[in-house]
This record gives C-alpha cells, structure tokens and sequence, in this order.
C-alpha cells in the first residue's frame, strides 16, 4: 500500500482523520472523523469548522449511533465485574 500523501515535519494539511476530540464539536470520549492539521510528526491540532444548524444536527446525529453503542457495550461491561 502506498500513501497518498506523506508530510514531512515542515509540511501541515488539513485532511479528515478518526481522532478522539476534547470537546470538539461537543464531543468527548468518542473516535470521530474530523478535519485535522497533518504534520509528519502526526496530528498537530483539531480543526473546529462553524457548521450550519442543519449541519450540526446531521452531524451530531451521526455520532449518536456509535455513541449509542459504545455506551450499550459499556453498561454490559459493567454486568461483569
């Protein structure tokens, strides 16, 4: 496999990417794709967008299903313990 684009560690793109944000977008705790800045030495920071109120809903709603799951799998984690 060959990469499409490799950065050096002078050379920053913002390309969507599965990160986890820190309250980007009103998400915690979650992977999500998000735009980030991509140096050669990984993830520089998080790229936060204004999104529309039609934008955000999709968005947020499209979040909702692995958030969903994530926590179903984590409350029947719990059972075991």
């Amino acid at each position: 496999m060959r990469a499409m684009w490799m950065p050096s560690a002078w050379e920053s793109k913002v390309i969507p990417v599965s990160v986890m944000p820190h309250g980007e977008y009103g998400i915690n705790d979650l992977y999500v794709g998000i735009p980030a800045v991509l140096t050669g030495d990984g993830v520089k920071e998080l790229v936060e967008y204004h999104l529309t109120p039609e934008e955000d809903t999709r968005f947020q709603k499209s979040v909702r299903v692995p958030q969903e799951a994530k926590d179903r799998l984590k409350e029947k984690m719990q059972i075991y313990r």
